[in-house]
């Protein structure tokens, strides 16, 4: 599988260059772990707020 960022196969990138600057590349990586942990923050957010209602309501 090919990676959008940087091509190996390429004989300029044979020494490891990479297309985007290493802050923009971190900015990316960092971008996909949130979108990874986001949903599940929200779904225990979610049950802690269920939880903390009905308990209250009890």
């Amino acid at each position: 599988m090919r990676s959008f960022w940087w091509d190996l196969s390429t004989p300029d990138n044979a020494q490891g260059m990479q297309f985007l600057s290493s802050e923009q590349y971190h900015r990316l990586v960092t971008m996909e772990r949130v979108r990874q942990v986001l949903p599940v923050v929200a779904v225990a957010g979610i049950v802690w707020c269920v939880w903390t209602w009905r308990r209250g309501r009890v």
